[in-house]
């Protein structure tokens, strides 16, 4: 609400030639040599200085064909440069990597700034001139960074891949950003060399090495600010199996980085930012075992026939039902509230899109509990590219996958549970009557198990839910080649996404939830008029 009522952090131009020198970090672990290169000539094409500016291509592990590949672009581009940790490295992870490139630029160019782009994001020629203002205009800034853009979400996204990055970067980042604690979001950020050789490099404790890296500069006195424009456009998880990796990914992190606080290793974090951490990771852990676990025995329930709601008089009953009505206004204002900060791109009931996945997000909380550590690193394209079994298969196949390789089961019975539900709760129906006693028992029984409103929301959403996994294996969607979604720029001939894939990630929402509050508002609405 602050963020969206204080205004978006200006929109500032670096402008002349006379700039600071910045050297860019591009990391790759293997995603494809195509997706490297289109970064790569974008990364060139930069409305930038040429001689303020260098650009390092650090391979994590000396990829086939890499330095070949970049050749032809080093001969046009003097300030482009190729660094490999080796072969025998046996620490693989992105920070590590950086570290790297931290140390092989200082013995190159030792820019004032470092910059950093994930190989799958394509910066725009402005992304330079638009964030180093922020940092230029105040001493205490160490660090500002972008949202992330994405330009291969397809236009009906049933799994809501781009969601969580978008309720990230246009509700909690803003929000964050008013109070001072903004995040560093892991690609397309600038930061100063000092204030990363202050905190002795990026942390490789964890692989949140993007938050504990703001955490870390905090603690140091910097501050980290957030730059809400479109400067770099990406690739997004839209399978199955990519999205749960990425999610379980963000759990463990979030835990992680809480832990990390706990131990020796976290002696240079504030007491307040440890506080805020930890407060961050209690209330997401606590959200997923509460929703885990109530998307399993709300269902059992309902099939039952057992009666949810517990009350002792009749007025107990209606102060219970006015409370559970002013629960679901209230979840609905908030909603439409952040969806508005983000231009309606997200659902109204957002928290609800993604319950299919906390099942798995739990699972990760757990083991990063029990190995007080993080899971094991594997960069987002070779997840996007571990699914063809999708796209090629048979449908027995693509159920095995859904169902045993991604341990999806359980959302099948959870589905049926939730179909047997309905069916024995709204079987009433059938029996009202022009009696006017005989139509209240109906509607009161009706509303006493899942029309009850609160539970209304609730279960219609797990069993929506329940059917995305079922869906996607099913019918999975058509792939989409990723250079059917770009185009040359007329003023660089750089690759670079075309206006029809960035609308798909532009446009609003449908906002599906709608038919849910109207069944709620309906029934709600009759029970009152029965009372």
């Amino acid at each position: 609400m602050c963020a969206k009522f204080s205004g978006w952090r200006p929109s500032l131009r670096l402008a002349g030639d006379n700039v600071p020198t910045v050297d860019v970090f591009i990391t790759y672990c293997g995603e494809g040599l195509d997706v490297l290169l289109d970064t790569v000539h974008a990364s060139c094409a930069l409305d930038y200085p040429r001689e303020s500016f260098h650009i390092y291509i650090l391979d994590d592990h000396g990829f086939d064909g890499v330095r070949d590949a970049l050749k032809d672009v080093q001969e046009k581009f003097s300030n482009l440069h190729y660094g490999c940790r080796g072969e025998k490295v046996t620490t693989h992870s992105k920070a590590a990597n950086l570290n790297f490139g931290v140390e092989y630029s200082e013995k190159q160019s030792a820019s004032e700034f470092l910059a950093v782009l994930d190989v799958d994001m394509i910066p725009n020629q402005n992304w330079l001139r638009a964030m180093l203002p922020h940092i230029l205009n105040d001493d205490h800034v160490a660090l500002a960074n972008p949202p992330q853009d994405f330009y291969n979400i397809p236009k009906n996204d049933i799994l809501g891949g781009s969601f969580e990055f978008r309720w990230l970067s246009d509700v909690f980042m803003p929000m964050q950003d008013c109070a001072g604690k903004a995040w560093c979001t892991g690609s397309g950020f600038v930061v100063r060399r000092r204030a990363i050789a202050d905190i002795q490099g990026f942390p490789t404790a964890t692989l949140a090495e993007d938050v504990l890296t703001s955490t870390l500069l905090s603690g140091k006195g910097w501050r980290v600010v957030h730059v809400h424009e479109v400067l770099q456009w990406g690739l997004a998880p839209t399978g199955l199996g990519g999205i749960l990796k990425q999610r379980q990914r963000m759990a463990a992190g979030i835990v992680s980085v809480a832990l990390l606080g706990r131990s020796s290793k976290g002696r240079e974090i504030g007491n307040g930012q440890k506080a805020d951490n930890m407060a961050i990771a209690v209330i997401y852990s606590f959200a997923a075992i509460v929703i885990a676990s109530s998307s399993i025995s709300i269902p059992i329930l309902m099939a039952a026939g057992s009666q949810l709601i517990q009350f002792k008089t009749h007025t107990q009953l209606l102060i219970c039902f006015w409370l559970g009505s002013f629960d679901c206004v209230c979840q609905l204002f908030y909603g439409i509230v952040e969806s508005s900060l983000s231009d309606y791109r997200l659902p109204i009931l957002n928290r609800f899109k993604g319950l299919w996945s906390v099942p798995h997000r739990l699972l990760s909380v757990f083991q990063a509990l029990y190995r007080d550590g993080d899971t094991k690193f594997k960069p987002t394209g070779l997840s996007l590219r571990s699914e063809e079994i999708l796209y090629t298969s048979a449908l027995r196949k693509r159920l095995n996958y859904v169902f045993l390789e991604c341990y999806l089961f359980g959302h099948f019975v959870i589905l049926l549970a939730c179909l047997l539900g309905a069916w024995k709760t709204f079987q009433p129906l059938t029996r009202i009557s022009f009696s006017k006693s005989s139509s209240q028992a109906v509607w009161t029984e009706l509303m006493l198990q899942a029309g009850w409103p609160p539970l209304l929301l609730f279960w219609t959403s797990v069993l929506a839910n329940a059917w995305v996994p079922l869906y996607y294996g099913i019918a999975p969607p058509k792939p989409i080649l990723r250079q059917s979604l770009l185009k040359h720029c007329p003023k660089s001939n750089a690759l670079v996404p075309t206006e029809t894939a960035k609308e798909n990630d532009e446009q609003p929402v449908t906002q599906w939830q709608g038919l849910w509050v109207g069944l709620w508002v309906v029934m709600g609405g009759a029970w009152c008029i029965v009372l």
